[in-house]
């Protein structure tokens, strides 16, 4: 047996009714795999154990129907990151005598530096730079506009790209990166954030990049 300290029960109930981890184990309509290892265990839990003392006579029934359960928010946890030495790790291993490797180093840069978002590399122009100042225009939310300082070494490697690697059959785009093979649209924000993906991974050979993947 083991002490009860709840106003509306007995100061007894079960042992084995406390130590269950799920409904099922005392409600054969249950599924124990079901619940397991996953944070509303212990809601199911004390809703099980509800039950049980409702079976039992020893408490009013209906009461496990008042038990909250626990939001499961979409991406409430922290993010994933790698530290920076790593980012640089990433940054200097990527191929450079490649046009494809010139740009996809570039683009890492940009997103280390400043911490734009992949929509703001995506949709980076020509005429956002101001060479003279060293400053990039940045279009935010709400059609705002902010001009950040641009570092030395992703302004070099924007250099890099615009020179050597950019497709020159698309030197009207008005968009600063482009697809490396034809037809040489720009980039949207789901193929920036494969480059820095296939980045990562190349670094720590978690996969391979494929033939004809989003960000060529």
């Amino acid at each position: 047996m083991a002490e009860w300290s709840g106003g509306c029960f007995p100061l007894w109930v079960p042992t084995k009714a406390l130590r269950c981890r799920s409904h099922s184990a005392i409600d054969p309509g249950g599924s124990a795999a079901q619940f397991a290892g996953k944070p509303q265990d212990d809601d199911h839990g004390a809703a099980g154990l509800l039950r049980y003392l409702a079976t039992q006579g020893l408490c009013q029934p209906g009461l496990d129907q008042v038990i909250p359960t626990l939001p499961q928010w979409r991406l409430s946890a922290l993010p994933r990151y790698i530290s920076t030495a790593e980012v640089e790790r990433v940054i200097a291993s990527c191929d450079v005598t490649t046009p494809m490797g010139i740009r996809d180093r570039a683009v890492p840069l940009l997103l280390a530096r400043l911490c734009l978002r992949a929509g703001d590399i995506s949709g980076m122009r020509l005429d956002d730079i101001d060479w003279r100042e060293g400053t990039l225009r940045v279009r935010g939310k709400g059609r705002r506009e902010v001009r950040l300082p641009l570092p030395q070494d992703a302004g070099d490697a924007i250099i890099d790209y615009l020179r050597d690697a950019r497709p020159p059959a698309a030197c009207r785009r008005e968009q600063i990166f482009l697809r490396t093979v034809a037809p040489f649209r720009p980039l949207v924000s789901a193929s920036v954030s494969s480059i820095a993906k296939v980045d990562v991974d190349m670094l720590f050979r978690v996969a391979q990049p494929w033939p004809g993947s989003a960000a060529c």
